[in-house]
């Protein structure tokens, strides 16, 4: 009880303080108001709550003596919500007490005594919901303290309680010893019912259990029976794929595939430097062709005599330049059987397909100015002669000879890049057809020479008569090709006296197709290729292997 008016007091205090100063009180409601306010000063002097033009600095000086009183009055708010707290907590249960002693003298028949106890708690909650907000609800006038005091404890509040307490030991005399014992088994009988039906329960939910964790395990037994068995068959395959594509890590490169719970466990070799995941030491470009040949080997166990046809989809975004032809050599040797679909941005890489021989010209297709409304445009890229002669069908020259252009600047980039043709360098990188013809008819000239010399070497008449007479052929042709090439330029950009007709642009036509024959096999239709071996020139072939000069002498 001394604690209870230690809190009211206190309470009483905090509350006539407060109420002295309107001001403090002004300034709690407004505190918020006022922080908002200095946050949004931006130096002009314009309050930003109400438009006034102030003195920068007297501005915020007014507003941060605002705010240091509303902080202040929150000081003595929050003691006030603190102390009220405690005793409304107080108040509730005491009040939820007496409605509980109310209702067992309501029962005991008792009409007064619960009449009074009813309208001690019905004060009780009105007391309490003052104690909800004291600083407008809770006063000396509202509540004196000699009221509040009483409602903690009426001066009757023992005879009221003995009247209750000696009523009910009169209706409800002390149970004996057998009675209780009796009350004590009827409730262990329906604990013991509780018990059984549990016990019961947790049999049923274990035994689910126990076989849930067998179908479980046996699963996982014979994924990782099914997913290893299928990490060794392609393994081996996988590992010799990188080793084509990486020939310089072939000598200590090895792998291991296996199931891990629900995860795989895929480690290789960094340079004889122990096994790591792909992604712990090597470069992304390493990264995409373990991805490729990942994928080849378990497309090949796959769909093994069910699909013989692969998609690959820009797989070579990441691999550098001459990773890229052995990207073609992968393609080709180890899937003698299989059709590929292969799709990409990169036009050097287009070429290199067609070099590698894993595409002829007629494969190549180039989808252009695509469109939501008309989709792709379908340009078939081995159709030139055809596209040429359509346009001079039209009697349109200056198209035939655009399209003539670009076709032999796009082929003769490719036969440099097949026959290694040397070009002066350019830091910007454009080269044109002035750049590519002239270096391809030289580098073809210069291995047909060390052609013949090797054939000689080895007394192959047979070789060195033939090699005479392409080069005879070649000499021609280059001397009318060179001759012609004029035309070609000058139909390209506008020039007034370029005028021939689509006949006589025919020639120039027939002139640089002859030209095309020499650098690609008859047979095949691939482009002529040079095979180094260590740095060294060894031979210049096709894909059929119908054209084959040999470079080394004895």
């Amino acid at each position: 009880m001394a604690r209870l008016c230690s809190l009211d007091d206190g309470l009483r205090q905090l509350l006539r303080t407060i109420r002295a100063d309107p001001d403090l009180r002004h300034e709690l409601g407004r505190l918020e108001l006022t922080e908002l306010g200095l946050q949004l000063l931006d130096g002009s002097g314009k309050c930003p709550l109400c438009d006034t033009q102030w003195e920068p600095a007297e501005l915020q000086k007014h507003l941060e003596g605002k705010r240091v009183c509303g902080r202040e009055a929150r000081k003595y708010q929050s003691q006030i919500d603190s102390t009220a707290g405690s005793l409304r907590d107080v108040v509730d249960n005491l009040a939820a007490s007496v409605k509980k002693v109310a209702h067992t003298a309501g029962r005991l028949d008792l009409k007064d005594p619960e009449h009074a106890l009813r309208n001690w708690a019905a004060a009780l909650h009105q007391l309490s919901e003052a104690l909800t907000n004291p600083l407008e609800l809770y006063s000396d006038e509202s509540h004196p303290l000699q009221l509040v005091s009483h409602l903690y404890a009426p001066e009757d509040v023992e005879q009221l309680l003995q009247t209750v307490l000696d009523a009910a030991a009169a209706k409800y005399p002390k149970a004996t010893p057998q009675q209780i014992a009796w009350d004590t088994l009827n409730r262990l009988e329906g604990h013991l019912m509780i018990l059984e039906r549990d016990l019961e329960n947790l049999g049923r939910r274990k035994r689910s259990q126990e076989r849930a964790e067998f179908l479980l395990s046996s699963f996982e037994a014979a994924r990782d029976k099914i997913l290893q068995n299928l990490y060794d068959q392609i393994t081996d395959r996988f590992v010799e794929f990188y080793k084509i594509l990486h020939e310089d890590e072939a000598d200590h490169f090895c792998a291991s595939i296996a199931p891990e719970g629900a995860a795989l466990s895929f480690r290789v070799d960094f340079l004889g430097r122990g096994s790591h995941p792909p992604h712990a030491l090597h470069s992304e470009g390493h990264q995409d062709s373990m991805g490729l040949c990942l994928f080849l080997a378990l497309s090949e166990r796959l769909s093994e005599g069910k699909i013989d046809l692969v998609v690959l989809d820009d797989v070579v975004m990441s691999v550098d330049t001459d990773h890229r032809r052995e990207v073609c050599r992968l393609l080709t040797s180890p899937f003698p059987g299989r059709q590929f679909i292969i799709t990409t941005h990169d036009r050097t890489w287009a070429r290199q397909l067609r070099t590698a021989g894993i595409v002829d010209r007629k494969g190549l297709v180039e989808f252009t100015r695509w469109t939501i409304e008309t989709g792709p445009l379908v340009g078939l890229t081995g159709d030139l002669w055809e596209r040429v002669e359509e346009a001079l069908q039209r009697d349109d020259v200056p198209d035939a000879a655009s399209r003539l252009r670009r076709g032999i600047e796009e082929y003769f980039e490719m036969v440099c890049d097949a026959l290694k043709g040397e070009i002066a360098y350019r830091s910007d990188g454009r080269w044109t057809l002035q750049d590519w013809l002239p270096a391809a008819m030289e580098q073809y000239k210069s291995l047909l020479k060390v052609a013949k010399a090797s054939a000689q070497s080895w007394n192959n008449s047979e070789a060195v008569s033939d090699l005479q007479e392409l080069d005879s052929v070649r000499a021609q042709i280059f001397e009318r090709s060179q001759v012609e090439q004029w035309a070609i330029n000058a139909h390209v950009h506008y020039n007034n006296w370029a005028n021939l007709t689509a006949g006589e642009f025919r020639t120039i036509v027939e002139a640089f197709r002859d030209l095309y024959g020499l650098f690609e096999c008859s047979q095949c239709g691939q482009p002529l290729k040079l095979t180094k071996t260590d740095g060294k020139p060894i031979a210049v072939n096709c894909a059929c292997g119908k054209v084959n000069w040999n470079l080394q002498g004895r």
